[in-house]
């Protein structure tokens, strides 16, 4: 699964994500076992904690962070 945008001023942005990240893992479970139905609503939930491995330049990371309204 690959991160195409990160909306300004987000949790994702604070915690490091940037497009062109590709992610493995979402909350435990492989990325690939999601499709857009799963991920919607699992991104609309403030106060939810996301954590995923993102990979960048060939190497793994699991970054965290905490679901918040924008609007």
């Amino acid at each position: 699964l690959r991160v195409v945008a990160v909306h300004p001023n987000s949790p994702a942005k604070d915690a490091g994500l940037r497009a062109g990240d590709a992610l493995t893992q979402i909350n435990g479970k492989a990325a690939f076992e999601y499709d857009s139905w799963d991920l919607r609503p699992l991104f609309r939930v403030a106060g939810r904690k996301i954590t995923v491995v993102r990979v960048r330049d060939e190497k793994e990371t699991e970054v965290s962070f905490v679901l918040r309204r924008l609007i």
